[in-house]
């Protein structure tokens, strides 16, 4: 506790990486401690030594099923721990992270017709995406890969 309370006071942010934890048996992040810090959090991937792939889905889907009982969060919540609060992470925040005028343009298209869709829209991507589902990547304005 008095760590996070240093963390908060500094403001300072955290990355987690729940598969990575998990795969190295370093037991569950107390996100809810973090969280209730009011400390800027980002998912990341670690690397592949110690998780299967390198997909932030995959990290969100974990992220859930190790937080869902510690805090209730949205689907938009935890999809912004991939986006706007990596953005405001690195720096970015000016330039990255949101979809707005005036931004780079790097967003991904999905095919969502085979997800089966809930009442919060942005968890049901969350559970359902694979990279089957990625359909075009778009970064700074340039598509690096389309798939028909």
């Amino acid at each position: 506790p008095k760590d996070l309370d240093h963390v908060a006071q500094s403001g300072s942010k955290i990355v987690l990486t729940p598969r990575s934890h998990m795969n190295l048996q370093q037991g569950k992040a107390p996100f809810k401690d973090i969280n209730d810090r009011h400390i800027l959090t980002v998912l990341g991937t670690d690397g592949i030594p110690s998780v299967e792939t390198l997909s932030l889905w995959d990290e969100m889907r974990a992220f859930v099923k190790q937080h869902a009982d510690a805090v209730h969060l949205s689907g938009y919540d935890v999809l912004s721990m991939v986006t706007s609060h990596a953005a405001k992470a690195l720096g970015l925040e000016e330039e990255v992270g949101i979809i707005e005028k005036g931004r780079k343009a790097d967003i991904i298209l999905i095919d969502a017709t085979t997800i089966p869709i809930t009442d919060d829209f942005f968890m049901s991507l969350i559970q359902g995406v694979t990279s089957y589902h990625i359909k075009t990547v778009i970064i700074g304005g340039q598509v690096v890969k389309s798939v028909n």
